[in-house]
């Protein structure tokens, strides 16, 4: 499978599962990071190119997948640029980026989506679109990483 695609499906299914008081609950799952997002939390995946070549069969398989899940938090309030609204999104971030990369080191195989998975880093930014202020903080992901990679089928 397609690893951005496995990504994807692992994280949407942690979403739906997620309980009320998880700050995953209520996050919108995207797959490309232009696409809109009405909710004040997303997640959009980006595919920074993976390789494709035969496994020990003969079949195609994905291999060195970079793999990036960007969470996004939106700063609301009467004034988004105040220190306050600021630090309620800062922490609203953390709690997603913490909440995702435990997310994976649980199941690194992404629900057996992919051979292996790992978190590499993370990075925090601000973003403004359309006059709104965004938190962002892109977590570097590696799947079928061909050095770990061992064929046991």
């Amino acid at each position: 499978m397609n690893p951005k695609f496995a990504l994807q499906q692992f994280l949407e299914d942690k979403v739906l599962a997620a309980p009320p008081d998880s700050p995953l609950a209520d996050v919108q799952v995207r797959a490309a990071k232009g696409e809109t997002s009405k909710k004040p939390h997303t997640v959009a995946l980006i595919s920074d190119g993976f390789s494709l070549s035969p496994n020990a069969q003969g079949e195609l398989e994905y291999y060195d997948a970079n793999l990036y899940a960007v969470v996004f938090v939106k700063v609301v309030g009467q004034q988004p640029n105040s220190p306050p609204a600021r630090a309620i999104a800062e922490s609203q971030l953390d709690e997603l980026v913490r909440a995702i990369s435990q997310c994976v080191f649980q199941d690194h195989t992404l629900g057996g989506r992919v051979f292996d998975a790992r978190v590499m880093g993370v990075d925090f930014e601000e973003e403004e679109k359309t006059g709104e202020r965004y938190l962002l903080a892109p977590i570097f992901i590696v799947a079928n990483e061909a050095s770990r990679f061992v064929d046991n089928r």
